[in-house]
């Protein structure tokens, strides 16, 4: 007599092929950045939206069909107001800070050159200490900008990928929340009855986990960039939306993020002429709020969905950063989520087998 029976053969062929077409969906993905970046910002609102929409239809009654509509329209209208208003003021903004770059390098290489000179770092940082930072960073910052300037004013040489993330996206988006329990109850349908309930589990823990951690790192980006800015403000600092959106942006990176996102202000203070409780006073306000994000938001938002070991985690970052640059390091955490859940359950799904 046969171990499997016929239906339990064609479950497990079908499981096989299932792996199979989603490790070459997947393979294909990752040779297409721009098609990743759609997906993520799909997942992004997917997981932003889900919330309202199960809230409308357990309140209100609203169908799943009418909350995907709602999205859309709520989407492409914030899109509008963003590309009519928003953008011109950013690149506004940007085209400030690149014109007045040069006086700002030039005063910073002032000072670090006097530090080659006499100061009593001298024997610590080498000789070519300045020409070092100059030539490997300082000279570059100008030419990033222009980039992003670039990105943001010419609409026609970056089509397509803006049509995948701000068209394909909200497409998917629109579909996972109209016909989301669709795709599930499919995918499902692969799974060998005797395991059915148990990987039905960890579907629903790996969506509730990453969903979860999505909105938290959202809230916290939210968080971090609305008070810097604010806290610039207070201080008089000139760029402060430009710095606060890019301290918002990188604190994404982990355990990196936070100090990259403080450079530039604290840099841009150290080379003008400013009083050195200026540099101080930045400094202490992005300590401030990285005390707040790490001591009452994480443990609030992320500590309770993220059980994981902080060493996984940098090997993780480093591994997704060697694969896929930043994105892989923005990917790295949700993708330890995903591993852990199933591997906690692998012995349960192995025992059922």
């Amino acid at each position: 007599m046969s171990y499997f029976s016929t239906i339990q053969k064609r479950n497990l062929l079908g499981v096989f092929l299932f792996t199979l077409l989603t490790l070459a969906i997947l393979f294909s993905i990752l040779q297409h950045k721009p098609l990743i970046w759609a997906i993520l910002f799909s997942a992004l609102l997917h997981q932003s939206f889900l919330p309202i929409a199960l809230k409308l239809d357990n309140i209100a009654g609203i169908s799943r069909k009418k909350s995907a509509n709602l999205f859309l329209v709520l989407f492409f209208g914030g899109l509008a107001i963003f590309l009519n208003n928003v953008t011109p003021f950013i690149s506004s903004k940007l085209a400030a800070l690149q014109k007045a770059l040069p006086s700002y390098i030039e005063s910073l290489l002032d000072k670090l050159q006097n530090l080659d000179e006499g100061h009593w770092l001298a024997p610590f940082i080498g000789d070519d200490f300045t020409t070092k930072v100059n030539d490997e960073y300082l000279s570059r910052i100008p030419t990033e900008i222009g980039d992003i300037m670039g990105f943001m004013t010419n609409i026609t040489s970056n089509a397509y990928s803006l049509f995948l993330v701000f068209l394909l996206a909200p497409i998917i988006t629109y579909f996972t929340l109209k016909d989301g329990s669709t795709f599930r109850s499919y995918f499902l349908s692969f799974v060998p009855d005797n395991i059915f309930e148990i990987v039905s589990e960890i579907v629903s823990e790996i969506s509730f986990k990453v969903g979860a951690f999505v909105r938290a790192r959202f809230l916290q980006t939210l968080f971090v960039g609305f008070f810097v800015f604010i806290g610039l403000t207070l201080l008089g600092r000139p760029h402060a939306v430009i710095i606060a959106i890019f301290a918002g942006v990188t604190n994404l990176l982990p355990f990196v993020g936070p100090i990259i996102g403080a450079i530039p202000p604290i840099a841009l203070a150290l080379a003008g002429q400013e009083p050195p409780w200026v540099p101080l006073a930045i400094g202490g306000l992005f300590a401030a709020v990285q005390l707040i994000d790490g001591f009452v938001l994480t443990p609030a938002l992320v500590s309770r969905i993220v059980n994981i070991h902080p060493l996984v985690v940098i090997v993780s970052v480093i591994i997704g950063g060697k694969i896929l640059g930043i994105l892989g390091i923005v990917v790295a955490i949700p993708i330890c989520i995903l591993v852990q859940i199933i591997f906690a359950n692998l012995r349960q799904i192995q025992s059922l087998s």
